[in-house]
C-alpha cells in the first residue's frame, strides 16, 4: 500500500487550524534561543524577559517560511533599562513543519540588540499630570495609553529653531498591542503646571515610533507571552 503524499498546507490553514500547536512548537525553542543569546548570563537574564513574539514572515515558492524572526523584550530591573532584541533565523522552515516536527537552526541565527532605554526607576509614577498631558497630545490614533505601563525620563534642555529653549521628555508606552516610544519637546517653563499650559497653547512638538507591534494570527504572526511576565 502506497501512502498518499503529504499535502502542503497554506499559512492561512496552519494559523487557522493549528495555532495552539504552532504556539507550543515555537515556544519550545524559546529557552534554547535565550541560552544562545545570553550564554553564561542566561540564568540571570531569563527572568527579565517579559514578552516575546515570533514573526513568521513571508512564504517562498517552496512553501517555506523564508525568514522567521523572534523579538523579545527584556526589562533589567537592576540597571533600570529596557531592551528589545531580535533573533533572525536564516534557514527556511517548511510550513508543515510548523505543526509537525519544527526544528529551528540556532547556528545560523543572527542576534541583535534593536533598542535600549535607560531610565530613573525612582521617579516612575510621579509627575502624572504632565505625563498624561503629553500622552493625550502625542497619541491620537487609538493606541491605548490609559491601560498601559508608561516609563518616562527627561533629557537635558536644548534649543529648537521653532520653540526656542525646550524641555525634552522621552516616554515608553507598553500595552497589549505593542511598545511605542515618544519624544516630546515642550517650550521651556519652570514648573509642571506651566509646562502643561505650554502644551495647551500648542508650544510643543513630538515624534513617535512603534518599537514592537504585537499582531495576531490572521496577519501571519504568532504572538506568545512569556509566563514570567
Amino acid at each position: 500500500e502506497v501512502n498518499p503524499p503529504v499535502q502542503d498546507l497554506t499559512m492561512d490553514q496552519i494559523l487557522a487550524d493549528y495555532q495552539d500547536v504552532v504556539n507550543e512548537n515555537l515556544g519550545s525553542h524559546f529557552e534554547g534561543v535565550l541560552k544562545d543569546a545570553f550564554g553564561k548570563k542566561y540564568s540571570t537574564y531569563k527572568d527579565y524577559v517579559t514578552n516575546y513574539q515570533w514573526d513568521l514572515g513571508e512564504v517562498n515558492d517552496n512553501n517555506e517560511v523564508q525568514h522567521a524572526k523572534l523579538t523579545f523584550l527584556l526589562e533589567n530591573n537592576n540597571n533600570a533599562t529596557l531592551y528589545v532584541y531580535n533573533v533572525d533565523f536564516n534557514t527556511p522552515v517548511g510550513i508543515n513543519n510548523l505543526k509537525d516536527s519544527l526544528t529551528l537552526s540556532n547556528t545560523t541565527a543572527t542576534y541583535s540588540q534593536a533598542y535600549s532605554f535607560g531610565y530613573d526607576a525612582s521617579i516612575q509614577g510621579t509627575r502624572t499630570e504632565l505625563v498624561n498631558a503629553i500622552l493625550q497630545n502625542a497619541i491620537t490614533d487609538g493606541f491605548d495609553y490609559q491601560n498601559a505601563e508608561v516609563i518616562f525620563k527627561e533629557n537635558s534642555a536644548s534649543t529648537d529653531s521653532q520653540l526656542g529653549t525646550i524641555r525634552r521628555f522621552m516616554l515608553i508606552v507598553k500595552n497589549e498591542s505593542g511598545i511605542r516610544q515618544i519624544s516630546f519637546d515642550i517650550q521651556s517653563a519652570d514648573s509642571d503646571s506651566a509646562l502643561i499650559n505650554k502644551i495647551a497653547s500648542g508650544k510643543y512638538a513630538f515624534g513617535s515610533e512603534d518599537l514592537v507591534e504585537y499582531t495576531n494570527l490572521l496577519d501571519q504572526y504568532v504572538a506568545v507571552e512569556n509566563e514570567n511576565a
